[in-house]
């Protein structure tokens, strides 16, 4: 949550306020929904979903905690990383290409700050693409140190089912994206170009 909150607060925000202006503009606004397409969108339900994991284990041992549940509760809302997944290549493969002198000053300046401990832009565009397989691995690690008969243990199985789903549906929906751009690029190869074939 603390890299997303520095990448929006000192990158996605100063340059969404230097659009407005553009003799200011260090990107246009769709350059920048581009680049990072839904990232803040994921900030705010990370840092929701992070309160509410805290709140579970600041309970300590004298109640019961709800880890599982909250997971399972939040595994829904997890899917709107498909969005993202889905641009990242793009994103990736749109910086690689740019050429924009201004956007280089500006994201060397930002990098320099104290707050940011990254050493690019694209590395932490790579982080939402790690979360939730981090997640998967977390409630592993969670349930091999939970003791047998805890009263969570049996939602920490379920939501690490649910966490999986989720990996499931992100996977596919990617696959599906990525066959609709072959597609897409056929047309277009094709296009005006084809005569139709009939029988003799």
């Amino acid at each position: 949550v603390n890299s997303l909150t520095v990448l929006c607060n000192y990158f996605i925000f100063p340059m969404k306020k230097l659009a407005r202006e553009p003799k200011e503009a260090v990107l246009t606004s769709e350059e920048i929904q581009t680049i990072f397409s839904n990232i803040e969108l994921l900030r705010s339900l990370n840092q929701t979903f992070m309160d509410n994991i805290k709140k579970e284990i600041d309970k300590g041992t004298e109640e019961k905690t709800d880890i599982g549940k909250t997971f399972m509760e939040f595994s829904q809302f997890f899917k709107m990383y498909t969005m993202y997944v889905n641009n990242y290549d793009k994103a990736v493969q749109f910086l690689k290409n740019m050429k924009n002198l201004k956007y280089d000053q500006f994201i060397k300046a930002q990098l320099q700050r104290e707050e940011c401990k990254q050493p690019s832009v694209e590395s932490y565009l790579i982080m939402p693409i790690q979360r939730i397989p981090r997640y998967k691995m977390l409630l592993k690690e969670v349930i091999k140190n939970t003791e047998e008969g805890h009263p969570d243990l049996p939602d920490l199985h379920k939501a690490t089912e649910a966490i999986a789903k989720v990996a499931k549906h992100i996977n596919e929906e990617v696959t599906k994206a990525k066959n609709r751009e072959k597609i897409l690029e056929l047309e277009g190869l094709f296009q005006g170009n084809v005569e139709m074939v009939h029988p003799a």
